[in-house]
């Protein structure tokens, strides 16, 4: 009813136009000259999407909620951009020059409720419920807002589907001076992938898997000169060598689409953005993770990474000339050597050449990184395989990061990243990025961890950089009291606790370096349930093709909220089974 939204639409009205709206509005410009952001501690990457390098100065750039942390490896520093939309973001690539950053987003919703006099949660004749959240929740709106029955929340749903002002934009920053230069406001529920063109005239833009759309932005001239639907959840997008085409992958998705149409657009309609599939033969029921056109003497191939564990290459007509699975010789002793052999050449409308490589093979596959020379795939139990592109030749495996439980305070020799045990189980790698200048590669695992390897020789690696975040939801902060003479050399007014639903209470110290060679904030994690699994974020699995058990940071068991007491001495915790300790 026409009076039902006005109503709606004065009572917000009304809401924003409150005092302390308005004073907090007044204060605004005086607080961000009071208080700048120092340090971000944790990262939002799900995917090689939330992780890019840039290639002439070699930062690494990832998501951190609604910020992007932009960060130098080798002196352990941050910068900051922040979204000042809120909105959290998804994906981001460097430009070639490195002078630019695009970054993608989630989009984020205003529920306005018109609840009736039946509602459960009021006794008015009518009362207005107000809920920002994110698309994906919108269709979860019991667990957000489990007070209302389901004839509302369905209605929440279809307002929301309908609500102004909540369109993910992708937003393009100049780096230097971290501020955004130019929007794109062309998906509806959220943006899974961007990248720029090698020859830096266009920015590619996927959406998510509720929006389907592939823009190609002409971003000095503003101008989106073509586009098209997918049909697949993507997950991965890069362009080839000489941007005259870029590859999506996903669910059974690997697709060519060629950018000859643009170049002849003048006008300032896109046109169709024309693609083609990739000839998959018999790995059509394959879920493509990640995707990396060639370089150099490889420029016409592309390769692609599924997440059952197989390294594919497709040649210059699109046919899948090759595979090869992720086994390698993990022999004692670390050998970096296998056995190749072909088992077999099938000819399946074109000839594939089946490449086996024994013991050990790696349970899921979900990133890839490459340079002229080598190709690096991220792999479940925290390894990383190395590959030639020019034979899919196994090269080595890169030393793990620490274990799942490791008592990072112990950790003070970087020998000890080498030695690993046969009952140790390690986080999986979500995300890698090359840098082809200092020939460093960074890796994100599924516990929150970032390291960033030294890979100039790949038989001799070492560790430039590390840092270790909470793997779910901070629920709760306390900060270390001011004790005279304090209790321990390590705990001062500078150390502060948190606590999370990944089932541990972190002490972190800013300022100083710490002792042990993981982190130069964390001084130690306390695990309060033995379950290893709480320790890796799932909601990674969102990019494979595994259904996992539904598990959120919001359902798992964890620390709900601590406190320390005022001497020092004790600290106090409690937990979503209401168990204190």
């Amino acid at each position: 009813m026409p009076g039902d939204g006005f109503t709606i639409t004065s009572r917000i009205r009304n809401l924003l136009r409150s005092p302390s709206i308005k004073n907090k509005k007044k204060r605004k410009e005086s607080l961000t000259s009071k208080v700048t952001l120092e340090k971000v501690l944790g990262i939002t990457a799900v995917g090689n999407s939330g992780l890019t390098c840039d290639p002439r100065s070699g930062l690494v750039a990832y998501p951190a909620g609604c910020v992007v942390v932009l960060l130098n490896p080798k002196k352990d520093r941050q910068h900051h951009i922040i979204n000042t939309s809120r909105k959290a973001v998804t994906a981001l690539s460097f430009s070639p020059d490195g002078k630019h950053l695009v970054t993608g987003e989630a989009s984020m919703l205003l529920l306005l409720l018109r609840l009736g006099p039946t509602c459960p949660v009021t006794d008015a004749s009518s009362a207005l419920c107000v809920g920002v959240t994110t698309w994906a929740s919108a269709q979860r709106a019991t667990l957000i807002l489990p007070c209302l029955p389901k004839p509302i929340t369905d209605f929440a749903a279809q307002v929301a589907e309908h609500a102004s002002g909540h369109l993910p934009a992708v937003r393009l920053w100049d780096v230097a001076e971290r501020r955004q230069v130019a929007e794109l406001q062309r998906h509806k529920y959220g943006v899974s992938c961007v990248a720029f063109s090698p020859n830096n005239k266009y920015i590619v833009s996927v959406g998510n898997q509720h929006d389907m759309m592939v823009n190609v932005w002409a971003w000095k001239k503003d101008v989106v000169v073509a586009a098209n639907k997918v049909s697949s959840k993507v997950t991965g997008v890069s362009f080839s060598e000489d941007s005259s085409y870029f590859v999506t992958v996903g669910n059974r998705h690997v697709k060519f689409w060629y950018l000859d149409n643009c170049k002849a657009n003048k006008t300032t309609t896109p046109v169709p953005l024309l693609g083609r599939s990739g000839l998959l033969g018999e790995l059509r029921n394959n879920f493509f993770s990640d995707v990396a056109c060639g370089r150099g003497s490889k420029s016409d191939s592309t390769f692609c990474i599924t997440s059952s564990g197989l390294l594919c290459e497709f040649n210059s007509n699109r046919m899948l000339d090759k595979w090869v699975d992720l086994r390698v010789s993990d022999t004692s002793g670390g050998s970096f050597g296998t056995t190749i052999r072909v088992l077999s050449v099938v000819s399946v409308r074109f000839v594939s050449l089946i490449v086996s490589q024994f013991l050990h093979r790696t349970g899921a596959a979900q990133s890839l990184s490459l340079s002229e020379d080598t190709i690096f795939c991220g792999c479940a139990d925290g390894k990383v395989r190395a590959f030639r592109p020019a034979d899919l030749h196994f090269v080595c495996t890169l030393p793990r990061p620490h274990p799942l439980g490791a008592d990072v305070s112990a950790v003070t020799e970087a020998s000890a990243l080498f030695h690993t045990k046969t009952e140790d189980r390690y986080p999986d790698v979500i995300a890698v990025t090359y840098d082809p200048v200092s020939r460093w590669l960074s890796c994100v695992y599924s516990d929150h961890s970032l390291y960033v390897w030294d890979v100039r020789e790949v038989h001799r690696v070492g560790k430039v950089n590390s840092a270790l975040f909470h793997a779910a939801s901070v629920w709760d902060l306390e900060v270390f009291p001011d004790v005279p003479g304090g209790l321990a050399a390590d705990l001062s007014s500078n150390s502060f606790f948190t606590c999370s639903a990944d089932g541990t209470i972190r002490i972190w110290r800013m300022g100083d370096s710490t002792q042990n060679i993981l982190s130069n904030d964390l001084l130690k994690i306390m695990y309060i349930d033995g379950n290893a699994g709480t320790l890796q974020d799932p909601e990674w699995n969102a990019n494979t093709d595994k259904s996992g058990d539904g598990q959120t940071a919001e359902t798992r068991a964890g620390v709900r909220t601590i406190c320390v007491s005022p001497d020092g001495k004790h600290l106090a915790s409690g937990d979503r089974s209401g168990m204190l300790r």
